[in-house]
């Protein structure tokens, strides 16, 4: 990918190693880094420039106080040169005294060390000073004679010449004319420097947060505590300023490259295994929910022939195996001798729509739970002429159309968020843990809470439904009396909407997440990438905009108006009711003209249509 490109030859004078480097120096130092982005004619990102933080002024943006507008970076020259807000990427650590949410610069931990830092240095240019200057106390030479200027310099710089410096350190001191020294400071051994200098180190270290065996100082340190200090140091510390670079590029540095959507940085984490813990944790799975092979996968060996199966003590015999799932195929419907046999659908393809048959199948069981009766001749009321027959199902028809457009980007809408939805938890799920630890997860544990995804269908697809009902409850209503109202409140209407919405949620998620949990379960098996696992989820969504997306529309749009037709008929009085086939595709439609009474089934089970997921047919009143 072109951005990988561009992170391995990040610039002329630069390897991608130096980037990092100079960005995390940076960082310690400043609290800020800074990459300049340089673009190409095309806005393209063709190479990436660190900055000294130092050089670099943030400019609030002069409309949105809450933005950055810009830029200026100062040059050595004292010019300074703007800079586009969209061509700088700012690292930056937490401020304690930042403005939040407005633009601040960070604080780096050396700035945050300052004292302790200073501390430590001021007490090494004493000693430094303190061996230039004979390694003795500062001293003060007293005399009750009289010095006039020319004896005073003379006796200074005798002094200096016989004892200043390392070399001259310790040399006996003889004094004549009355000379007297009294001392004036503190000797090194009066300001204990060793305990000074270790406070400061033990300060410097804590702000860093950095162990004392990490840099080799033993004192206290044992095999124990040394392991346990670099598995806290890399979590702790390492693995933090990992995780912000590694956010930071994510969310300024990919999204301006196209097709980025579905792709993001991740690293390896750099904590060390406890091998005694992982070893403890396969001794109590191994045959019981961990098969041989499975700990061969986690530990990137090739799988044995029977290791597979799980092995109980007695004799280790074969006690229980996972069997391979069953792939139902749809069997072909015979079609008529003189029809041209169309292109034969694929496994793939028979098996999706069996499964999408089955889904739309199971939303007709409520209204098929109804014992089927063998219906009585009903002597025929006033009845609609076939003119008016004819112009109501031309208008039923137009009706179905235009609602099931409604219901066809608001389905894929809600598709697209749930896909997005899984392919970020599935990522979450396996953030940190390396391909060969995925197959000890399970596929249920990589997908999100299905019943989570409930309401957001629910709530899309309620308006439509009253709208549905009351267009449909309308239209039957003036089948039976022209001037009637139909009075899509009342509570039969309202309880439909409320477990119609519930009903669909359920068997559309149920449906799409067992889909799901199968093939992320076969690639878990097949022990493959995060890319490849995240293809599939994108392959099931594939699949449900091509066929299901199309088909649930038209089995909701038709089991919702022909609820609000029915009803509608009911409530303006019609006292029977007559099934029309508009388009039979199959034998549940071959009913038509079959009449009942207004609150009973027809022969086919049901009180009204659909009875397929393609059904387009309608009932009529008698009055």
């Amino acid at each position: 990918h072109e951005i990988k490109e561009l992170l391995n030859k990040v610039n002329p004078r630069m390897t991608r190693h130096t980037l990092f480097e100079v960005t995390q120096s940076h960082l310690e130092l400043d609290g800020n880094a800074f990459w300049l982005l340089a673009k190409d004619g095309t806005e393209q990102v063709r190479e990436i420039w660190p900055l000294r933080p130092d050089k670099v002024t943030i400019i609030p943006d002069n409309e949105n106080a809450l933005m950055v507008g810009g830029y200026i970076y100062r040059q050595k020259n004292g010019q300074k040169i703007q800079l586009e807000a969209d061509d700088v990427i700012h690292f930056a650590d937490f401020n304690s005294e930042g403005d939040y949410p407005f633009p601040v610069r960070g604080v780096g931990r050396v700035q945050a060390a300052s004292l302790a830092i200073d501390t430590n240095n001021f007490s090494r240019e004493w000693n430094r000073v303190f061996f230039q200057n004979s390694a003795i106390p500062n001293i003060l030479l007293k005399t009750e004679a009289a010095l006039d200027p020319d004896a005073y310099k003379q006796l200074q710089e005798k002094f200096k010449e016989s004892f200043q410096g390392m070399a001259k350190a310790h040399k006996p001191m003889l004094l004549e004319g009355g000379l007297e020294i009294e001392k004036l400071d503190v000797t090194a051994k009066d300001m204990d420097f060793v305990k000074q200098l270790v406070s400061s180190r033990d300060e410097i270290l804590g702000i860093f947060r950095v162990p004392k065996s990490i840099l080799g100082i033993v004192e206290d340190v044992n095999r124990a505590n040394a392991e346990a200090s670099i598995f806290t140091f890399m979590r702790g510390t390492i693995t933090p300023k990992m995780q912000y670079i590694v956010d930071t590029l994510n969310e300024f540095l990919l999204t301006k490259f196209e097709g980025t959507e579905d792709l993001f940085f991740t690293f390896e984490s750099p904590v060390p295994q406890n091998r005694e813990r992982i070893v403890k944790e396969y001794s109590a799975g191994h045959n019981k929910w961990l098969t041989t092979n499975d700990i061969r996968r986690a530990e990137g060996l090739p799988e044995t022939t029977s290791g597979n199966e799980i092995l109980a003590p007695v004799n280790l015999v074969p006690v229980d195996r996972v069997e391979p799932k069953k792939v139902v195929k749809l069997k072909a419907k015979p079609q008529a001798k003189e029809e041209e046999v169309a292109d034969e659908d694929t496994d793939v393809d028979k098996t999706i729509k069996e499964t999408t048959r089955k889904f739309v199948n199971e939303l007709f069981e409520k209204k098929k739970g109804k014992k089927k009766k063998k219906v009585a001749k009903v002597e025929e009321n006033q009845n609609l002429n076939p003119a008016q027959v004819a112009k109501f199902v031309d208008i039923w028809k137009q009706g179905l159309g235009d609602r099931r457009d409604q219901v066809i980007p608001i389905v894929q809408e809600y598709f697209d968020e749930q896909e997005k939805a899984v392919l970020k938890f599935l990522r979450a799920s396996l953030k940190g843990l390396k391909r060969k630890e995925y197959s000890l997860k399970q596929a249920e544990t990589l997908l999100p809470d299905r019943e989570d995804q409930l309401q957001a269908i629910i709530d899309l697809m309620t308006p439509l439904y009253r709208q549905f009902l009351e267009e449909s409850g309308q239209q039957g209503a003036e089948l039976v009396d022209t001037e009637f109202t139909f009075d899509p409140t009342a509570d039969v209407a309202q309880d439909f909407i409320t477990e119609r919405a519930q009903f669909f949620a359920q068997s559309i998620n149920d449906t799409t997440f067992n889909e799901l949990f199968a093939t992320l379960e076969e690639g878990l098996a097949n022990d493959e990438t995060l890319t490849q696992l995240s293809q599939r989820v994108a392959d099931v969504y594939d699949k449900t905009r091509d066929f299901r997306t199309d088909m649930i529309a038209r089995t909701e749009v038709s089991a919702i108006s022909n609820f609000g037709n029915s009803e509608g008929q009911k409530q303006a009085g019609a006292t029977q009711k007559m099934w029309i086939v508009v388009t039979p595709e199959d034998d549940p439609c071959l009913i038509e003209g079959e009449v009942v009474p207004i609150d009973d089934v027809f022969s086919n089970g049901l009180e009204s249509p659909p009875a397929h997921p393609n059904c387009q047919c309608n009932t009529i009143p008698i009055f």
